[in-house]
C-alpha cells in the first residue's frame, strides 16, 4: 500500500472515531432534549415523565419506556413502550451550539425514519365518564416536522398545541388494535377496531385515513359492526381552531354538558360553513374531506343470542365536491329487516326490504338573492316503489323551523307500496274497493282541486305513477303548509298513469305471496 493511500485511510480512521466519538457525546444531549421536548409540548400536564431514555448513537435508535402524561383532572395517558430510529439530523440538533447550523430557518426537518410503539393506555379521569382506551401496537414510517418549531421545542419555548396538530409531515402511521370500554351505569359500551391508518400527512392535508372491523356493543342488547371506514383527500382547520378545541376539550369537567354541546356545535359549523374573519382570512379553503366511503355496516339484535341482522349496507359513501358553493353527492345501498316494522306495518313476503339511494346536492343562489340547496336524487325500495325527486331547499335557522321548498317535482313509480299500505288499512281487497269511491270524494273537498282529486284516485285505483309538480316553481312553499291539503291543492299539480292491475289485483297478488 502506498503512503498516499496509508494516509488517507488513516484520516478516514480517524473521521470515522470522531463521529462515533460525537454521536457517543450528543447521547446525553438527545436524552435531556427528549425530555425537555415532552414536557414543553404538553404544558397543561401535572404528570409528564419518562422512566426510561435510552439511545444507540451507532443505530441511531431511541428508546422510551414508560411515559406517563396527566393532568390529573381529565385524563392520564401511560406508554409502554416506543422504539424510534432517529434522523442523525435531529440527533445533531439536539446539540444547542450546532442547532442554528443544523435546523435551517424555513423548511423541514426529518424527525426519524421509523418508529413502533406498544401498549398505550389513555382513561378518563372526569367523574361520571369512566372510559379506558388501550392501542396494542404502533407503527410509523419516515417523519418531519417544520424546522422553526422543532428549534423552538428544542430551546424549550412553548409551542401552541394548536401549531403542534398541524406541523407535521409523515408518510404513514398505522395503529391497533383499538379497545374502549366505557363502564359508566348509563353508558356501558365496549368497542374495537383492527387497525387504523393514516397517509400523506402534510401539515394541513392527509391523503387517506381508514379503520378496519369496527365493532360496538352496547350492554350485551345490540352491536355496530363496519367493516371499513376511509376518508380521503382530508383538509384540518388552521391552528387557531385546533387550539380553541383542545381547550374546550380540557374544560370538560367545568363546563355543563349543555354549553360544551353548543360549543362544539359552533366549532364544528366553522369546519362545514366557513365564513371570513375581519381580516378577510377564510379558514377553510376547500372542504373538510373529499371523500367518506362505509362499508359492510351491520346493526344486530342482540348479539351471542340471537344474532339477528337489523340493517346491513354493503356501501354508503359521501363526495364532498365543493366548499363554495357547496356540493354534496350521496349513494346508499343497504337492506333492512321488516321486523322491528311489524307492529306499525305488516308486508307480507317480506322479511328483508333492499333499499337504494343517490342524492346530488348543489348550494346556489335564488332569484332574490337568497343561498339555497337544489337536491336531486332517486330513493328506491326492491318491490314496492321508486321516487325521483327534486327541488329547492331554503333555511335560515338551524333548527328549520323555517324550512321551505320551491320548484318541487317527485315522480312515484310504484311496484307494490300502494297495496301493501292498503293491506293495513283493511285486509280484504273488496272491502278496499268500495272505499275508493268515498275517498274520491274526500279528497276533492280537501284538496279544493278536482284535477288533483281525480289524479289520486286514478293512482290509487290502478296504481302506477303519480307525478307532483310546483304549480308556480319560484313560489316558496313552507313545510307546515304541507299539512295542510287545501294549501297543497293550491301550491301542487298532480297527474297519475295508471298501472296494468287495479288495487284489488295487486292486493290478492301480495296476498298470495
Amino acid at each position: 500500500m502506498s503512503k498516499t493511500a496509508k494516509g488517507l485511510l488513516a484520516a478516514l480512521i480517524i473521521c470515522v472515531l470522531a463521529v462515533v466519538g460525537g454521536l457517543f457525546a450528543c447521547k446525553p444531549l438527545v436524552e435531556q432534549a427528549v425530555r425537555d421536548t415532552l414536557r414543553t409540548a404538553n404544558p397543561d400536564a401535572a404528570i409528564c415523565s419518562v422512566e426510561t431514555v435510552d439511545i444507540n448513537p451507532l443505530s441511531f435508535t431511541l428508546k422510551l419506556g414508560n411515559i406517563h402524561i396527566s393532568d390529573q383532572r381529565t385524563y392520564d395517558t401511560v406508554l409502554k413502550e416506543i422504539s424510534l430510529t432517529l434522523s442523525p439530523r435531529f440527533i445533531l440538533a439536539c446539540v444547542p451550539f450546532l442547532r442554528d447550523s443544523i435546523l435551517p430557518a424555513t423548511g423541514d426537518a426529518p424527525l426519524f425514519s421509523s418508529a413502533t410503539g406498544r401498549d398505550l393506555i389513555e382513561k378518563s379521569l372526569i367523574p361520571g365518564d369512566s372510559v379506558t382506551c388501550t392501542v396494542e401496537g404502533l407503527t410509523s414510517g419516515p417523519v418531519a416536522m417544520e424546522a422553526a418549531m422543532l428549534k423552538r421545542l428544542l430551546n424549550g419555548q412553548q409551542v401552541p398545541e394548536g401549531e403542534l396538530m398541524i406541523a407535521v409531515i409523515a408518510e404513514k402511521v398505522t395503529y391497533g388494535p383499538v379497545r374502549i370500554s366505557s363502564t359508566s351505569a348509563d353508558a356501558q359500551m365496549q368497542s374495537s377496531i383492527a387497525a387504523v391508518s393514516i397517509e400523506g400527512v402534510d401539515r394541513r392535508t392527509w391523503k387517506r385515513m381508514s379503520m378496519d372491523a369496527t365493532e360496538v356493543t352496547i350492554r350485551s342488547e345490540g352491536a355496530f359492526k363496519m367493516g371499513k371506514l376511509e376518508i380521503r383527500d382530508i383538509f384540518l382547520p388552521d391552528a387557531d381552531w385546533f387550539g380553541r378545541f383542545l381547550s374546550l376539550v380540557r374544560r370538560t369537567d367545568e363546563t355543563g354538558i349543555d354549553e360544551f354541546e353548543l360549543q362544539l356545535e359552533a366549532l364544528l359549523m366553522e369546519i362545514a360553513r366557513p365564513q371570513k374573519d375581519a381580516a378577510g382570512k377564510q379558514m377553510m379553503t376547500r372542504p373538510f374531506f373529499g371523500q367518506l366511503t362505509v362499508k359492510e355496516v351491520d346493526i344486530i339484535e342482540s348479539p351471542g343470542r340471537k344474532n339477528e341482522n337489523l340493517f346491513h349496507a354493503g356501501e354508503m359513501r359521501f363526495d364532498w365536491l365543493g366548499l363554495s358553493p357547496h356540493h354534496f353527492k350521496s349513494s346508499l345501498a343497504c337492506d333492512f329487516s321488516t321486523k322491528p316494522l311489524r307492529e306499525m306495518i305488516a308486508i307480507p313476503g317480506k322479511e328483508r326490504i333492499a333499499l337504494k339511494w343517490q342524492d346530488d346536492t348543489q348550494e346556489k343562489t335564488g332569484a332574490a338573492g337568497e343561498d339555497l340547496l337544489r337536491q336531486t336524487g332517486r330513493l328506491s325500495l326492491e318491490g314496492l316503489a321508486d321516487l325521483d325527486y327534486a327541488y329547492n331547499f331554503f333555511s335560515e335557522d338551524p333548527s328549520m323551523m323555517d324550512a321551505a321548498v320551491s320548484d318541487l317535482s317527485l315522480d312515484l313509480h310504484d311496484h307494490g307500496l300502494t297495496a301493501v299500505l292498503a293491506y293495513n288499512i283493511d285486509p280484504r281487497p273488496e272491502a278496499m274497493e268500495a272505499m275508493m269511491p268515498l275517498l274520491g270524494a274526500s279528497l276533492s273537498r280537501d284538496l279544493g282541486d278536482p284535477a288533483d282529486a281525480e289524479a289520486i284516485q286514478t293512482f290509487l285505483a290502478r296504481p302506477g305513477s303519480l307525478s307532483i309538480r310546483s304549480e308556480d316553481p319560484a313560489q316558496l312553499m313552507p313545510w307546515i303548509q304541507f299539512l295542510d291539503p287545501a294549501a297543497l291543492g293550491r301550491m301542487l299539480a298532480l297527474t297519475a298513469t295508471p298501472g296494468e292491475k287495479s288495487l284489488p289485483e295487486q292486493m290478492r297478488a301480495l296476498m298470495a305471496r
